[in-house]
């Protein structure tokens, strides 16, 4: 065969710090089975928390919930970072939570004329917890039968702003009576366990929750992930370099992102800016040298 130097750059597939989906989501088989476990175990199942160390992927488990939902199941996603940022009080939060919800059932449901959350309606705690509910309310008949889950992300943030009195406590017990209601599920992702949360947030939900532990990617799925980010991506890649990048990152899902894309972006690097004459696969010298001194 005769060398030639590709006529563009090669597409980087690879995503290092934002949630991910398919099919550069990979692995989590065990979670999802475990998830749905919980969810299959009885009528109204124990909500759940997703816990685990920062960039283990949790964000990303909860945007692909789909994966272990029950049938016809509705998941709506807020990221409780972003939605107490700027809020003031509990009302404030509410109606946040009302959006979110609003958003993702009118576009389940668009011909079912739900009330858009009103900000005249949740002026204070009591006004939003009724308008609230009663929102709820709709959204429960609706469903007739179906499953909605709502993923909050970042689940600290809460508890922060609780902390700070932007929020009031009363928002635990609120959440919790929430999850006895048979259609709606919660799963909370952030760095704790429920017992390793604050005295407010533990006694709503104790004996309701289940703790399922991130961690890194399984050896199997790693490979997958370097490998086959996408089923269009034709790179190979040399097995000492997959090698050095798994033992480098254990398995952690970012850094695998981050390595695998700075190691494409060397060969890119070296195919256009340098004009070399080289394979056209990631080497272990491309992986070495994306693992600079302040890569970690």
């Amino acid at each position: 065969d005769i060398w030639q130097r590709p006529s563009t750059p090669l597409d980087n597939p690879y995503v290092a710090g934002d949630p991910v989906y398919p099919p550069l989501f990979t692995g989590r088989t065990d979670i999802f089975n475990r998830i749905g476990e919980v969810w299959s175990a009885k009528a109204n199942p124990d909500s759940i928390i997703l816990y685990g160390h920062r960039r283990m992927g949790k964000s990303s488990i909860l945007r692909n919930l789909d994966q272990a939902a029950p049938r016809g199941a509705i998941i709506v996603y807020a990221d409780m970072a972003g939605e107490t940022s700027f809020v003031a009080s509990t009302a404030d939060l509410l109606l946040q939570l009302a959006d979110r919800l609003y958003l993702t059932l009118q576009t389940e449901f668009p011909d079912a004329s739900l009330p858009e959350p009103d900000p005249g309606h949740y002026a204070t705690a009591s006004q939003a917890q009724f308008h609230f509910n009663r929102l709820t309310g709709r959204v429960a008949g609706l469903l007739n039968g179906r499953t909605l889950i709502m993923a909050l992300d970042e689940f600290e943030a809460l508890e922060k702003a609780v902390e700070d009195g932007k929020i009031g406590p009363e928002i635990f017990q609120f959440l919790r009576t929430k999850t006895q209601e048979p259609w709606l599920t919660l799963v909370f992702g952030g760095l704790h366990t429920l017992d390793e949360m604050s005295r407010d947030y533990q006694q709503p939900f104790y004996g309701s929750y289940t703790n399922i532990r991130v961690s890194y990617l399984a050896r199997d799925d790693a490979w997958r992930l370097i490998t086959n980010p996408t089923d269009d991506f034709m790179l190979d890649y040399d097995s000492d370099a997959v090698e050095r990048i798994i033992a480098e990152t254990g398995g952690q899902p970012y850094l695998i992102q981050q390595l695998c894309r700075d190691a494409l972006d060397h060969l890119n690097h070296e195919l256009f800016d340098l004009e070399a004459v080289r394979p056209l696969k990631i080497m272990l010298p491309d992986v070495e040298a994306a693992l600079a001194d302040d890569f970690f």
